[in-house]
């Protein structure tokens, strides 16, 4: 489950990683098309589950409604002696955790399915790089990168990620408003 970003979001994204990329080497970059908030990664679903699990999904997301997030800041996973992970962080500008709560709704609906729980606790970020196989990367120092444009995210989306040898590729299987009803696949904005 994620959150897709706007076509000007991911444009500025694009060039921050240009930016970053001159002193960033042992980096391979991710696709700006490519760049979403991971909500929660959900693995293989059995076919027999898939009904019941986006019933699960438009559950989560009606508990809630849009909210504004902004770009900002990077770091590295999992630390900066080893990064593997770079990373731009995402911030609620309005009050109310609405993100959190959503990730948490996703969270126990996924559970509520039987899937294991996540392995890790949901924090809010970009991946916008993955350290090439067997590089040692250095941690870019952050330049105190901040996108001008907060941006609503009006839904939550259910991605089907297919590896390629140039990275991931996402196919939106179904869209879920926040608050609200389900939204066909071609309703993306880009």
């Amino acid at each position: 489950m994620a959150i897709e970003l706007p076509v000007a979001t991911r444009a500025r994204l694009a060039e921050l990683q240009v930016a970053l990329g001159v002193s960033g080497s042992g980096w391979r970059w991710v696709r700006p098309e490519s760049l979403h908030l991971t909500l929660r990664f959900l693995g293989e679903v059995p076919d027999g589950l898939d009904a019941s699990a986006r019933e699960a999904w438009r559950g989560a997301a009606a508990g809630g409604g849009p909210f504004t997030l902004r770009a900002e800041g990077i770091g590295v996973f999992p630390s900066p002696g080893r990064p593997r992970i770079l990373w731009v962080g995402l911030r609620e500008i309005d009050p109310g955790d609405r993100l959190a709560a959503l990730a948490e709704a996703v969270e126990r609906a996924a559970c509520g399915l039987g899937l294991a729980p996540a392995e890790r606790a949901f924090r809010p970020h970009l991946t916008i790089a993955r350290a090439a196989r067997d590089a040692r990367p250095s941690a870019p120092t952050d330049p105190g990168w901040a996108d001008p444009d907060p941006f609503v995210a009006h839904e939550m989306v259910l991605l089907r990620s297919e590896l390629h040898p140039s990275g991931a590729r996402y196919t939106a299987l179904a869209r879920y408003r926040l608050g609200g009803e389900t939204i066909p696949p071609s309703g993306a904005d880009g």
